[in-house]
């Protein structure tokens, strides 16, 4: 199997942060959660959790930065998430 970056995940969730309208919110919420459940991450066969683990870490920071009202620990977040997703790859089907 192939893999790359979740790109599309990282667009999400720089849209996120940069979203001023909070009607639009819950649109970008939905899109990223669906996106989430989609990816399945590159991780070593002897850790199978590893993919478990960056889906809740990318749930529980949107579901901080959202509910927290944009705080800017929560933010900062984020950010370490985005970055992490970076390093990462998904397997393409």
């Amino acid at each position: 199997m192939t893999t790359e970056k979740p790109n599309t995940l990282i667009g999400l969730l720089n849209t996120l942060k940069t979203e001023t309208d909070k009607t639009k919110y819950q649109s970008i919420y939905i899109d990223i959660a669906k996106e989430v459940m989609s990816l399945e991450f590159e991780h070593n066969p002897k850790q199978p959790l590893e993919g478990i683990l960056y889906k809740k870490l990318v749930q529980l920071s949107v579901k901080e930065f959202v509910y927290s009202g944009q705080t800017e620990e929560s933010l900062s977040n984020l950010n370490e998430v985005i970055d992490i997703l970076s390093y990462t790859s998904v397997l393409v089907r």
